[in-house]
């Protein structure tokens, strides 16, 4: 199952500030040895800027994860910068 959160809030005309916050959780039993119940969570914050058809956001994501691919497995994380753009049609 998933959950998530999204919004956003206008700073100009064209400039928005979006937000976004999920939870995955895995339905079911894990294999013996892994995670009872492997989940991830990421967030998302951006900077979106609109002009005409097109939309470029630059975004900061991270994720986190508690599912194990092989038992002795640690969990895992990241974070990064995105740069996106996008042309409605």
């Amino acid at each position: 199952g998933y959950a998530e959160m999204n919004g956003s809030l206008a700073l100009s005309d064209a400039l928005d500030l979006v937000g976004h916050a999920g939870y995955l959780r895995a339905l079911g039993q894990a294999e013996p040895g892994y995670y009872p119940t492997p989940s991830r969570a990421d967030l998302r914050i951006a900077l979106s800027l609109a002009h005409g058809d097109w939309t470029v956001q630059l975004a900061w994501d991270a994720t986190r994860e508690n599912a194990k691919l092989y038992p002795g497995a640690r969990e895992s994380s990241a974070r990064r910068f995105v740069l996106s753009s996008a042309r409605a049609f």
